[in-house]
C-alpha cells in the first residue's frame, strides 16, 4: 500500500472515530452503529467495512485511543517539574479534568457496557494499564520521598492480594518492591474514579455542591495516608 493511500485510509479512520465519538456525546454508546456513523458522514454503511471490518473492530479501536488519550493526560502531570507531592496531586486532578471534559469517552471506558461486545485483552490491556502504571510510578517516588511509614491501615497487603500483585508485577517485568505502591494506586485510583462518575451522573453535586473542593479534599486526604 502507497504511503498516500495509508494515509487517506487513516484519514478516514479517524473521521470514523471522531464521527462515533460525536454520537456518543449526544446519544451515549447505545447511539453509536455502523448505520448511524455512515449516515452523519453521508456515505453507505457497507463502505465503512473497508476500514473496520465489524462494530467490534470499531469500539476497540475507540477503547484503545481513550484510555491512551486519558493515560497521556496523566502522563503530561507526571513529567512537570515538582515534586513528588505535586505531581501525585497533579496526576489526579488530571485524571478528573479529563473525564470531566470527555465524559461520554470516559464512559465508553468505564461505564455502561456494550451488549454483545467482549474487548480483546491482549488489545486493550496495555492501554487501559498506563493509567495504573502512571499512578503507582508517583505514589512510589512519593513513599521513597517521605521515607515515613504509610497510615497504618495500609502498612499490609493482604497475603492474597499480594498473590495476584506479585503475579502481575512480574508479568510486567516490575520489583516486587514496587507492590505496596501498586496497593495503594489501586485503591486511591478506585477512590478518585468513584468520586468522578458519581460526579458525572450528578449524584454528588446536589449532595456536595462545590466538587472541586470535594476533590481537592479528598486527595489532600490521600497525601496524608501516604505520610505527607
Amino acid at each position: 500500500m502507497s504511503s498516500r493511500r495509508s494515509r487517506m485510509q487513516q484519514a478516514t479512520r479517524d473521521e470514523i472515530k471522531a464521527t462515533a465519538r460525536d454520537l456518543m456525546s449526544t446519544h451515549g454508546t447505545a447511539g453509536i452503529s455502523i448505520r448511524a456513523i455512515a449516515r452523519e458522514m453521508g456515505i453507505t454503511a457497507p463502505a465503512l467495512y473497508h476500514y473496520y471490518e465489524n462494530m467490534d473492530a470499531l469500539i476497540t479501536d475507540l477503547l484503545v485511543d481513550g484510555f491512551n488519550a486519558s493515560a497521556d493526560a496523566l502522563q503530561a502531570a507526571f513529567d512537570q517539574d515538582g515534586t513528588s507531592e505535586e505531581k501525585v496531586r497533579a496526576i489526579f486532578y488530571a485524571y478528573r479534568q479529563w473525564a470531566l471534559a470527555h465524559p461520554s469517552q470516559f464512559e465508553l471506558l468505564y461505564g455502561n457496557p456494550i451488549p454483545g461486545y467482549e474487548a480483546p485483552r491482549d488489545v486493550t490491556v496495555p492501554a487501559a494499564s498506563r493509567t495504573q502504571v502512571i499512578l503507582s510510578q508517583a505514589i512510589g517516588m512519593l513513599m521513597m520521598a517521605n521515607n515515613k511509614p504509610v497510615a497504618p491501615v495500609w502498612a499490609r497487603v493482604p497475603p492474597t492480594v499480594a498473590e495476584s500483585l506479585t503475579r502481575i508485577l512480574n508479568d510486567g517485568g516490575y520489583p516486587t518492591e514496587f507492590m505496596q505502591a501498586a496497593y495503594l494506586a489501586s485503591l486511591f485510583w478506585a477512590q478518585a474514579h468513584g468520586i468522578i462518575m458519581l460526579e458525572l451522573h450528578g449524584h454528588l453535586p446536589p449532595t456536595l455542591g462545590d466538587m472541586d473542593a470535594a476533590y481537592a479534599q479528598f486527595i489532600d486526604s490521600v497525601l496524608v495516608q501516604l505520610g505527607t
